[in-house]
């Protein structure tokens, strides 16, 4: 696969996750990890999504940039990104299935 495919799996991530984060928060069924950003949530849900995905794709935007300097180290680094991003989306997922609201 590709490094520029990989980044584009990325960025659906990056939304996936900002929604299931949202979501969790909200519902008072979960928490954000970050400290920094979970004092953000608490103060401003909107806010929270804005730094969040500004953080988000100025790193993207920063591996798409070295990607052509720096082909395996990049693709490597985008892969691990990605890898993280599938165990966090798994986790979404499980959290959904042992939800005490979940049909």
């Amino acid at each position: 696969m590709r490094t520029r495919t990989l980044l584009k799996i990325l960025v659906f991530l990056a939304f996936l996750d900002l929604v299931a984060t949202i979501y969790w928060v909200a519902s008072g069924l979960g928490y954000e990890v970050n400290p920094l950003m979970d004092a953000l949530i608490q103060k401003s849900i909107p806010l929270f999504a804005v730094v969040k995905l500004a953080i988000t794709f100025a790193g993207i935007f920063l591996l798409h940039k070295l990607k052509r300097r720096k082909k395996k180290l990049i693709y490597d680094v985008t892969c691990a990104i990605v890898f993280i991003y599938v165990l966090t989306m798994l986790w979404h997922s499980f959290g959904i299935l042992i939800s005490p609201t979940s049909v």
